[in-house]
Formats: C-alpha cells, structure tokens, sequence
C-alpha cells in the first residue's frame, strides 16, 4: 500500500520532514511526534483483528454525537469511498460533516496539517454551540439539513 501512494500522496523527503509535518499541525505536540516515531503502528497492532470485522454500513446507522470525517481523496488504506457511503447514510442528529483533502491520503494531518487544523477548529466551535448551526464559509447561516460536505 505504501508504494502505490495509498498512505501518502506525496512523499515526504525524510522521516524527519513527516515528524516535522505532524509537529506543524496545533492539535499535536512534540510529545505526540516522538510517541509516533518511537511506536508508528501502535494503534494498528491493537485494532487490527477489530477491523477486519467491523461493518460500520451494517452496525452503526444512528449515531447521537456530532460526526466528523476527515478523509483524503487517495486514501486506498481506509478508502474514502466507503466512508462517504456509509456518511450518506448515517442518521447523526447531532450533525455531520465530511471534510475532504483533496492532496491527502492516509494521513490529511502529516500532508495538509494547516487544513486539518481548520477543519478540527470548525467542528469544535460548531459542534459545542447550542443546535449546532450551519456555517457557511462566509461565516453566514445556510439553509441546507444538518449534514453537509465541505469542500476547500
């Protein structure tokens, strides 16, 4: 996967440059950098066998918390087309949003960590404020349900 471009869509220079690209996104830390580094497949190691069972289309319809998907258009290790699928389908009463990164595959915070940062802040302040608005990008309520794709 990683040599076809599914984890990166543009590859970093070094594994420096990638630990300098994650440090640059404000919602990690230089602790989290180097937990990173020291252990890259530590989320992996414990989930994988959950994984390959998980049918979110099938188990998870309904979810009563505000949703965010953050997916990277050349994402071929969690393809993005099902999550947009399963986004569809969803019934979030609470609000959705999926974000994409159209330069992004695996990692939209290692290769568009400016883009990620906003995306993160947007969902935060909208989804902690009372009913949740809508927000367009003039910063304007829109007419549109609660769920709503963003496209930048």
């Amino acid at each position: 996967m990683i040599r076809y471009g599914g984890n990166i869509h543009e590859e970093p220079q070094s594994v420096l440059a990638a630990a300098l690209e994650i440090a640059r996104c404000r919602h990690y830390g230089w602790g989290d950098v180097l937990r990173i580094l020291k252990s890259p497949f530590y989320a992996l190691e414990r989930l994988i066998d959950e994984l390959y069972c998980v049918r979110l289309d099938e188990e998870a319809h309904r979810l009563p918390v505000p949703v965010l998907l953050l997916e990277g258009r050349h994402d071929w290790t969690a393809p993005s087309v099902l999550a947009r699928s399963w986004y569809k389908a969803l019934d979030a009463p609470c609000g959705k949003d999926f974000v994409w990164f159209e330069h992004s595959a695996h990692f939209p915070f290692v290769e568009e960590p400016g883009r990620f940062d906003d995306a993160l802040d947007r969902f935060y302040s909208r989804s902690a404020s009372p009913g949740w608005p809508e927000i367009g990008s003039s910063g304007s309520p829109m007419e549109a349900s609660p769920a709503r794709e963003v496209m930048r």
